[in-house]
C-alpha cells in the first residue's frame, strides 16, 4: 500500500531511504546583518593595513640596506683613495659610524681624533691632513704604527724627498708624525716611540723655499688697478650689462684682498653686515683657528665696494662674494692678470704676501701687521715678507759704520 502511494506522489515529496534532514534556516534581522558587514569590513581593512605595513617595512628595510651598502662602499673607496681624509667629516659631524669595515680601518685613530678635537682643538682640515699622512705612513711601512722605529721614519722621509713634494709639505708630514708619536708615547710608555719623538723633534730640520716669484710688485698692482678702471670706464655706458657688473664685482674682490691681506676663505665667508664703509673696517668672523679680528679697509677698497653695493641690493646676512671656491677665485685673478699683462703668477694668496711685504716696507711694525692679518706668531709674518735688493740697498746706505 505504501509502495503504491509513494509511486503516485510527486517527485519532490517522495521519501528517499536514509535521507538527511535539512538544516534549519537561520533568519537575520537588518541590524545583525549591518554588524556582520561592518565587522567583516573592519577585519579586511585591518588585515590589509597590516600586510601593507609589513610589506612597506620590508621594502624600506631593503632600500635602507641597499643605500647603506652603497654608502659604506663609497666610504671604503674614499678611505682607500684618500686614506681617511674624507671619513673625518663623518666622525666630526655624525659622531659615530656603525659599519664594521670602517671601524676596523679607523679603530687605531679614533682616540687620537678625540685628542686632536677636544684637547688640541685642531680644525677639521688639520685633522684630515694629519690622518691622511698617518695612513700613508702605515701603507708604506705595512705594519702597526706603534711598532715603528726612527729608522722607519727616516726611510719614509727619504722616500718623500724623492717625490715632487715641497719642503714645506714635508714639514707638515713631520708635524703630523711628531704630534701622533708624542700622544702615543704618553699612552703606551714605549721607549722606542720616545726615540722616534726625539728624532722628529731635534734632528729633522728642513728649510722651506721662498715664494719671492709669487709675490706681486708695486708696478704689478698699479697695472691691475689701471686695468680695472679702464674696463669700468668702457662699460659704464651699459651699467645693466652682465660684463659691467662682473667687472665691478671683480674689482671689489681684488681690492679687498689687496688692502686687507685676508685669506680667500675669509673673503668667501664675508657677509654684508661685516663691512662698515663709514669707519672703513671689516669684521672677520671665520678666521683661521676660529679666530675673530677687526681689519682696516683701504680707500680704494671702500670705493670699489661702494660701487659694488650700489649695483646689488644686499640684505643683512647675505654673502658678498659670488664665488664659492678658491679655484674659481684664483681663475678670476689669473684672467685679470692676463688682461693687465702681468708676468708674475698671481693667485688669491699672493695679495696677502704683497700686503705684508708692502706694509713692513713702509715702516709698519711686524706686531701691527700680524694683528691685521691674523697671525699669532711673528715668525709666520716673517715668512710673508719679500724685500728686493733695491730696498735692502736703500736701507743699508743709511747705516753709518
Amino acid at each position: 500500500m505504501n509502495d503504491l502511494i509513494s509511486k503516485r506522489l510527486p517527485l519532490g515529496f517522495r521519501q528517499k531511504p536514509n535521507a538527511i534532514a535539512p538544516r534549519p534556516r537561520v533568519v537575520f534581522d537588518e541590524a545583525a546583518r549591518e554588524k556582520a558587514r561592518q565587522a567583516f569590513k573592519g577585519f579586511v581593512k585591518e588585515t590589509v593595513i597590516e600586510t601593507l605595513r609589513e610589506v612597506q617595512k620590508s621594502d624600506i628595510k631593503d632600500r635602507y640596506q641597499k643605500k647603506e651598502i652603497q654608502l659604506y662602499k663609497q666610504l671604503e673607496t674614499k678611505a682607500k683613495r684618500n686614506s681617511l681624509g674624507e671619513i673625518v667629516k663623518y666622525l666630526r659631524f655624525e659622531g659615530h659610524i656603525k659599519t664594521q669595515t670602517i671601524e676596523k680601518y679607523i679603530r687605531s685613530f679614533r682616540e687620537f681624533i678625540k685628542y686632536l678635537q677636544y684637547e688640541r682643538q685642531f680644525s677639521p682640515r688639520t685633522i684630515q691632513t694629519y690622518l691622511h699622512y698617518l695612513s700613508e705612513l702605515k701603507e708604506f711601512l705595512n705594519k702597526n704604527l706603534l711598532d715603528t722605529t726612527k729608522k722607519d721614519i727616516g726611510k719614509y722621509l727619504i722616500y718623500l724627498k724623492k717625490k715632487p713634494i715641497s719642503n714645506a709639505s714635508i714639514g707638515t708630514y713631520i708635524n703630523a708624525f711628531r704630534t701622533f708619536y708624542k700622544w702615543a708615547t704618553y699612552r703606551t710608555n714605549k721607549t722606542t716611540l720616545s726615540n722616534v719623538v726625539f728624532f722628529l723633534t731635534n734632528i729633522i730640520r728642513i728649510k722651506s723655499e721662498s715664494n719671492v716669484t709669487f709675490c706681486p710688485t708695486v708696478p704689478d698692482i698699479a697695472k691691475l688697478r689701471e686695468t680695472f678702471q679702464n674696463y669700468k670706464k668702457l662699460l659704464s655706458s651699459t651699467p645693466n650689462s652682465h660684463q659691467y657688473q662682473r667687472a665691478v664685482a671683480s674689482h671689489a674682490i681684488v681690492e679687498t684682498l689687496i688692502t686687507t691681506g685676508m685669506r680667500s676663505r675669509e673673503l668667501r665667508s664675508l657677509r654684508y653686515d661685516d663691512i662698515d664703509l663709514k669707519n672703513k673696517t671689516v669684521f672677520i668672523k671665520n678666521g683661521k683657528g676660529d679666530c675673530q679680528r677687526l681689519s682696516l679697509l683701504g680707500n680704494t677698497a671702500c670705493e670699489a665696494l661702494k660701487d659694488f653695493f650700489e649695483l646689488n641690493n644686499f640684505k643683512p646676512g647675505d654673502f658678498i662674494c659670488p664665488l664659492h671656491q678658491t679655484n674659481s677665485l684664483n681663475y678670476l685673478i689669473k684672467r685679470w692678470a692676463q688682461r693687465a699683462r702681468i708676468s708674475t703668477r698671481l693667485h688669491a694668496h699672493s695679495f696677502r704676501h704683497y700686503f705684508i711685504t708692502e706694509s713692513q716696507r713702509q715702516g709698519v711694525s711686524a706686531e701691527v701687521v700680524a694683528d691685521q692679518v691674523g697671525h699669532r706668531n711673528l715668525n709666520s709674518t716673517k715668512r710673508y715678507t719679500h724685500f728686493n735688493t733695491e730696498f735692502l740697498k736703500e736701507k743699508y746706505s743709511t747705516i753709518r759704520i
